[in-house]
């Protein structure tokens, strides 16, 4: 990264994490190797505050957070899978459920999106 680091989740696996930046980029690194393995991420007009990862690690779906937009990525493809626009002020805190079925997103709007 270029700017500071804002955000950090490991996979499920333990053998990578996911690194969220000012710098508007996510990145996939192996943590034995400390090498970068994915990205980076680019598709943010803003720093990027949050990441999670889903708990099965399938690479679908992995999301972070930027001002009042969602964005989850396929890991594998290295595609966005969709944009979710439904904040009003800046989300800070994104996670999945245990069976990475839903979403929760907590922004500076005092309200908490569940998706």
């Amino acid at each position: 990264h270029t700017q500071e680091v804002s955000a950090v989740a490991f996979f499920k696996d333990s053998r990578r994490i996911v690194t969220a930046s000012e710098d508007k980029t996510l990145r996939i690194w192996d943590v034995e190797k400390r090498a970068l393995e994915g990205g980076p991420f680019e598709e943010y007009t803003d720093g990027v505050k949050s990441v999670a990862v889903s708990p099965d690690d399938s690479g679908e779906a992995n999301g972070a957070i930027i001002i009042i937009i969602i964005i989850q990525w396929d890991v594998d493809s290295k595609q966005m899978a969709f944009k979710l626009l439904k904040h009003t002020r800046w989300v800070l805190s994104v996670c999945f459920s245990p069976d990475g079925k839903r979403r929760a997103s907590g922004p500076l709007d005092g309200r908490v999106i569940i998706w």
